[in-house]
């Protein structure tokens, strides 16, 4: 990777995607133009009217198909309309994944390691996940990932997305 890094005159520009340490490393050690992405995490969030059903393949598979890249989920939030039904038996599935749960008091009592500050804000990259209720998703929230809905805005396409993405398709980056 090096080479590339310095490669002045036959690579225009390098767009780092990863974790906070390639990140800083080819911005560090690049000759050539660099634009610095930032670092983040990807949230799931099944929302109180999504199909459980689908939100618990999608909330497995967004965790446990490739857990050391960049994309894959790191925190999950439940909306509390659902909390009840669907902490128990999302924590069963992720545990019969092999998934380490860090959850607030909901998670907790239903098996989960409790989360300290830090566990917000952790890339994992393995296989652990952060995870908590919450009221509900807002336009302003600095959140990522999969929005599990299908009571308003583009319920057809976003259903079909949802199940696409549990089959493993991804759809355009333009959606």
């Amino acid at each position: 990777m090096g080479e590339l890094l310095r490669a002045r005159g036959l690579v225009d520009l390098i767009i780092p995607r990863g974790g906070a340490g390639l990140i800083s490393y080819v911005v560090e050690n690049a000759t050539v133009p660099v634009i610095e992405t930032g670092v983040g995490n990807v949230h799931v969030y099944v929302d109180a009217a999504a199909d459980l059903d689908m939100a618990e393949r999608i909330v497995v598979n967004a965790k446990t198909s490739r857990p050391s890249v960049c994309n894959a989920a790191e925190t999950l939030l439940v909306h509390r309309a659902v909390a009840d039904e669907f902490v128990p038996r999302i924590v069963r599935a992720l545990a019969a994944s092999g998934v380490t749960l860090h959850g607030d008091a909901a998670f907790t009592a239903a098996g989960a390691t409790p989360a300290t500050d830090d566990d917000w804000a952790a890339e994992y990259l393995s296989l652990d996940l952060a995870a908590r209720v919450s009221r509900a998703w807002t336009t302003r929230s600095p959140i990522s990932g999969a929005v599990l809905r299908a009571h308003r805005g583009d319920r057809h396409r976003d259903l079909d997305t949802a199940r696409r993405f549990v089959a493993g398709w991804t759809p355009p980056r333009s959606w």
